[in-house]
């Protein structure tokens, strides 16, 4: 009976480990973006689905992370398909590449997501956000994935 129990609590103890043990960003539970690579491309918005759209760029496609909808509603964002220039991050993970902006400028247009440390601009927002009634800013990353528009929302 007593090997049983053991076994019983190392196998509770595995799957809570593999629960856990998510590659990316998305298993992480980090506030902030990684600052260590922050990179520049100039590429195409091919698709946009708020929260995501598609960038190509050196004959590469991009799934591109762009927060939660009520920070751009609040900022008056508008993300157009055609040119882009994308500073941030990319992460190679197991259904392609992700881009992580920090900014988006297209023409004259800037977007700012995040700040030169990583930390997206809408987690500063947040208190202001929630004493205005809209939906309380989440981690851009993290368990809840970003998967069927659903991303920070």
């Amino acid at each position: 009976m007593r090997k049983l129990v053991t076994i019983a609590g190392i196998l509770v103890l595995l799957l809570t480990a593999a629960a856990w043990a998510q590659p990316g960003r998305r298993g992480s539970a980090r506030e902030r973006w990684d600052s260590d690579a922050i990179i520049l491309r100039k590429g195409e918005i091919t698709a946009i689905a708020l929260p995501q759209a598609t960038f190509k760029s050196e004959g590469k496609e991009y799934s591109v992370h762009l927060g939660p909808q009520w920070f751009w509603k609040q900022n008056d964002y508008e993300l157009k398909k055609g040119e882009a220039e994308l500073r941030g991050e990319v992460e190679k993970e197991d259904d392609g590449l992700h881009f992580y902006p920090y900014t988006i400028t297209q023409g004259a247009a800037r977007i700012e997501l995040a700040d030169d440390d990583g930390i997206p601009k809408w987690s500063a927002a947040g208190s202001a956000s929630r004493r205005s009634g809209m939906t309380a800013p989440r981690r851009h990353h993290g368990h809840h994935g970003c998967r069927n528009g659903r991303c920070c929302q």
